[in-house]
This record gives structure tokens, sequence and C-alpha cells, in this order.
């Protein structure tokens, strides 16, 4: 009987092993479709859209799109910033609207069924590029999408060829693993490389420390009370930059729980400076910050056509 045992525990090992062996480093490293849509001057966004309703998006106003995003995970799209930024400026939910995009929904999307039905569109028409790569475009949305895979669909308004390329045909890792799985297990990850400009989600960053990191990543999510909480990391370009901002932000938050008579909690690990890089754990988010997150969502699908 025990010989049995053995020699089953031996065999288990053995296909555990065979698996993961098949496994590569680029496979590890390459787990989430967004981590190749940071590109230098752009901002990534990753929603999880698993419940809507918790989002504050309606999805009443029924389209082509609007109708597949009801059976969609995962949002992510990436936008390019310009080149210069004024003194502070915020990227906020009214000057979203004038940048670039690209980016995928992923989901329960059969790219097949997918497809048929944005060919047979009258509001979409069918574009076919070098080595039969091919697309759908909608003038009226300013929009162009297609389904390459099972559950992906890629959409960008301009350059969709280059999108096709370097976010699923050729892509390059630009978000490492850790940071990755840190946004994908959130309800919202935000990415900044070579950050001139942060999102207006109620974090004072002065451009004047901005223009001193290498990247920013954030995230939020839900505690067990219904809360919003903020993490994440900022990578400094150098320990003495990544203490100084910790203090920055510190401060910023014990003067804004003084403004709005709250208690301050617990500070200790609020903020954690861990060589050039700044970790902030659990930063609770007033009414006003979590307002500005639901605006924010509701602008990033109004590309898509949804309110």
């Amino acid at each position: 009987m025990k010989k049995r045992s053995r020699a089953f525990l031996l065999l288990t090992l053995l296909v555990v092993l065979m698996l993961t062996s098949c496994l590569s480093k680029k496979d590890i490293a390459d787990r989430y479709y967004f981590q190749s849509l940071a590109e230098d001057n752009s901002v990534v966004v990753t929603v999880d859209t698993r419940d809507f309703k918790r989002l504050g998006v309606d999805l009443k106003q029924e389209n082509e799109l609007s109708a597949l995003l009801k059976r969609i995970s995962r949002f992510s799209i990436a936008f390019d910033l310009p080149k210069e930024f004024g003194e502070d400026e915020l990227i906020t939910n009214e000057n979203l609207k004038s940048y670039n995009f690209k980016g995928a929904i992923e989901g329960n999307i059969p790219s097949f069924i997918t497809n048929t039905i944005l060919l047979k569109s009258s509001e979409w028409e069918k574009r076919v590029y070098a080595n039969n790569i091919r697309s759908y475009r909608n003038d009226k949305l300013e929009l162009e999408v297609y389904a390459p895979k099972k559950d992906l669909l890629l959409f960008a308004n301009d350059n969709y060829l280059e999108h096709y390329y370097n976010s699923y045909k050729k892509r390059q890792i630009l978000i490492d693993v850790k940071q990755a799985t840190s946004m994908a297990n959130s309800l919202f990850g935000f990415y900044i490389a070579s950050p001139q400009a942060m999102l207006d989600i109620g974090l004072k960053i002065p451009k004047s420390a901005l223009l001193q990191s290498n990247s920013i990543m954030l995230y939020v999510n839900e505690t067990e009370e219904k809360k919003m909480v903020l993490g994440g990391s900022i990578v400094m370009k150098s320990e003495r930059l990544a203490s100084s901002l910790s203090i920055l932000l510190k401060s910023s938050y014990i003067a804004d729980k003084r403004r709005q008579k709250e208690s301050f909690g617990d500070l200790t690990n609020l903020f954690i400076v861990n060589k050039e890089t700044l970790l902030i754990e659990g930063l609770a988010l007033n009414e006003d910050q979590v307002t500005l997150l639901m605006q924010l969502f509701g602008q990033l699908l109004s590309p898509l056509g949804v309110s």
C-alpha cells in the first residue's frame, strides 16, 4: 500500500514538473493583456468590470458594443498624452476626450460571432490591411475594432494597425508582472510611464515631483466595510526623492483629514519608502475622490458609445 502511495506521489510530482516546465519565463512574465499598453507618455487604466452597477455605469443604451460589454470581465485602455503639460496640470475627465486611445475588452467574447455581427452591421465598415489583418471602423464613434481571438476584442480610435502589432501580434511587456497582478486584482488599476501629469483622482502630486519619477502604479480596492482604499507604488529617481514625496503626501493626507474633521487613523504603514520606491497601502478615499473615480470610469467607456 505504501509503495503504491509513493508511486502515485512520484507520478503526480512528475506531471507537475512537466506542466510547469512548459511555461517559459516569458509566459510567466506575460500574464495580462494590458501589460503591453504602457508606452512612454501614456496612461493605462484597467478595470474589473464584472459588476457595472458597483462602478456606477449605465448600460441601458444599446448598440453592438454596449451589448457586448455585459459579457466582459476586464476593460483596459491607454491614452496617448500630450508631450507637454502645464504646471501641475491634471488629467481630468474633460481633457481625456481630446486624447487618442487604444485598448481591449476581455471576457466571454466569441471571436467568429463578434466579427460576424460587426460585418453585418451597417454602422461598421470592414477594413483589410497587409497580411490580411482585418478590422471594422465606425466613423460615428471614431473607433476601429476587431476580435483577433476568443475572449479578446481590440479597439483604437487611431493607428489600429500599430496597436494590433504592439499590443497583440508582436507585443512587448512594459508593466512587470508583480505590478500588473496588483492592478488586475483591484477594481481600478492605473499605470503612468514617464509621468508628466497626474490623473485627477484626488492624490495631489506636484509637477516638480512627477518629473522626478520613473513610473506611477496605483490601484483602488473595496474593503469589507464597502469603503474605497488606494494602494500602489511610485518609483522615483532616487531614494532621497522617494523620502521627500512620502513626507509631502503624508502632510497632504493629514491636512485633508483635518479639513474633513476626521481621525487620522494608523499612519504607520500608509506610506513606506523602499529604496527609490514609495509604497502606498490602504489610503482611504473620501466621498469626493470616489465620485471622481466613478466619473472617470464613465468617461473611459464613452469612446465605446456607453454612458
